[in-house]
């Protein structure tokens, strides 16, 4: 599943994901046009596979 989104609600899943508390959401910082992306498991774990990736854009 692909999710386009603003960063706020982004942050939050990631924050969850990540089990960490609601302040976690004021310490990250998500570039624009980044990629991160999440594995949910069946058994309801989760796994953030990348993070805030740019390396798909052009340098500069």
């Amino acid at each position: 599943m692909l999710l386009v989104s603003h960063v706020t609600p982004l942050k939050t899943l990631l924050r969850l994901a990540l089990g960490a508390p609601h302040t976690a959401l004021f310490r990250m910082d998500l570039a624009p046009a980044s990629l991160s992306a999440l594995a949910v498991w069946g058994d309801g774990n989760t796994t953030v596979r990348y993070l805030n990736t740019t390396a798909h854009l052009p340098p500069g």
